[in-house]
């Protein structure tokens, strides 16, 4: 994995060895999950709740495909498996509604690009 923001000053770009596609994370994403990614530590006692929701963004294809990521949108869990983001039928059914709201169209800019979820181990890992 090799991440990097030089000559992308407002992203933090991930780039996966071998595979032509990078991720750009908008850097005013991170500073406004992390309030939200906080407020799941704070809801279970000791180990902490994770979260998670729809990333929003577009995608621009070309040699190396650029997936950028402009913005988020929650997705609640009711936590009826514990604090892992595993979500019910319930919950899935939100997930799918906010992923149907944000479908790519033409009069839409921005769109469903990805998911994320948070996790209560240490450190900050993006997977594929």
């Amino acid at each position: 994995m090799d991440t990097r923001t030089q000559g992308t000053s407002d992203y933090y770009v991930w780039e996966v060895e071998g595979q032509p596609v990078e991720i750009h994370l908008h850097l005013d994403v991170v500073d406004r999950l992390a309030p939200e990614i906080m407020r799941g530590f704070g809801a279970v006692p000791k180990r902490g709740a994770e979260v998670g929701g729809v990333l929003l963004g577009t995608i621009e294809p070309g040699d190396r495909t650029i997936v950028r990521i402009e913005d988020f949108e929650p997705v609640a869990c009711d936590y009826k498996r514990g604090p892992s983001y595993l979500l019910t039928e319930d919950d899935s059914e939100a997930f799918e509604d906010v992923c149907a709201r944000w479908q790519p169209e033409e009069s839409e800019q921005t769109y469903a690009v990805g998911y994320y979820r948070s996790h209560t181990r240490d450190g900050l890992t993006l997977g594929s």
